[in-house]
């Protein structure tokens, strides 16, 4: 698979999408008392899934080597364990969320999917390549680069100033 091939764009783009969904939901989930969270864990697991495709995927799709696009996969998958991005996707995949099932609990569920939060390096390799096509307006791309990071950490200390604030008082807000 050709990196500017329409489908890997596509794909790369779904990948990233379901990224952010899970970075600005995750947060969420442990601040605030949702109903239904089992839905939303499913929608977590589907998009676990997309990323174990998305594994896949990155180990067939051309790398650049000095400068030329080479589909050999065994140079593909040497470069890729190479760099951290294996470990941190491997890593991000762990089902801990199987402990909370074990405990039976599913308040656990939220903090034990915190591990998908070693995805987040793939936003910033996603903007990176698009930063890398001579097509691209590069000033866009890191406007929108910032856009991204500044909602997924805006939401995310959001919801840590909300927990906090809420949660350590023996008061209930909700009643």
């Amino acid at each position: 698979l050709h990196p500017d091939e329409l489908a890997a764009k596509v794909f790369s783009r779904i990948v990233l999408s379901l990224i952010i969904y899970e970075l600005l939901l995750n947060p969420v989930l442990i601040a605030f008392d949702v109903d239904h969270e089992e839905v939303f864990v499913g929608v977590g697991w589907f998009a676990d899934l997309i990323f174990l495709l998305a594994i896949f995927v990155k180990t067939r799709t051309g790398v650049k080597v000095d400068g030329v696009t080479t589909d050999d996969r065994a140079v593909i998958f040497a470069q890729y364990r190479r760099t951290y991005e294996l470990h941190l996707d491997v890593g991000s995949l762990v089902p801990l969320e199987l402990v909370a099932f074990c405990v039976g609990g599913w308040g656990l569920v939220p903090w034990l999917r915190l591990n998908r939060w070693l995805r987040f390096h793939r936003i910033t390799l996603f903007f990176q390549n698009q930063e890398n096509r001579l097509e691209n307006e590069t000033g866009m791309i890191r406007t929108k680069k910032l856009a991204v990071l500044a909602a997924v950490f805006i939401n995310a200390l959001v919801c840590v100033w909300f927990f906090t604030a809420c949660r350590s008082d023996e008061q209930d807000y909700f009643n």
